[in-house]
């Protein structure tokens, strides 16, 4: 299964969220880890399905758990998947209550999809008025064309006026590399 299927897999994180959501109500409900495993497993929808099926294969094969989740985190590459598997194995180690903390993985998760997609709708925003501004002088030349040509044809025919015309070219172009940078946000 190849590590770029995944990448930006919105589809498998929802399913991903159910499948963590289901783990820990049969944690509650007073099963294994392996068995809520094989549960959700069984109950979840698409990719996570077969990636849950597998892991629950690698321990059926003699893995243990924690080798079995690190080979879904390695066939995954989620930050999500990677914090399930380092979740249970911590837990596994020092004693805790998993279904806590999944509970407060999927709070968590959906925290974090939130503020990436409020981050989105700044960020396409913000571009949106950068190329909003960046359009304007190209309509002021229009309409100058159309209504005072006399005015605005040195820009076009004079030797000044084609330097004037490369240089605010190439200061829309900086500004917008500039706008572009200023408005992309690692998540």
């Amino acid at each position: 299964m190849g590590r770029l299927r995944f990448r930006g897999s919105s589809e498998f994180e929802r399913d991903f969220l159910d499948a963590l959501v289901f783990m820990a109500n049969a944690l509650k409900a007073g099963l294994n880890m392996v068995q809520s495993l094989e549960l959700a497993s069984q109950e979840a929808g698409g990719t996570v399905r077969e990636e849950l099926a597998a892991a629950v294969s690698d321990i059926r094969l003699g893995r243990s758990l924690d080798d079995a989740l690190s080979l879904l985190a390695g066939r995954v590459p989620l930050p999500d998947v990677e914090m399930f598997a380092e979740a249970v194995h911590v837990l596994r180690e020092t004693g805790g209550n998993i279904a806590e903390t999944f509970e407060t993985m999927v709070v968590t998760i959906r925290e974090r999809r939130l503020v990436r997609d409020r981050i989105r709708s700044l960020t396409s925003q913000t571009l949106f008025q950068g190329v909003v501004i960046s359009l304007i002088p190209a309509v002021l030349c229009a309409v100058f064309l159309i209504a005072a040509p006399d005015f605005i044809m040195p820009l076009f025919t004079t030797i000044k006026g084609l330097l004037l015309l490369a240089v605010a070219l190439l200061l829309l172009l900086a500004g917008g590399c500039i706008m572009k940078r200023i408005s992309k946000v690692d998540i």
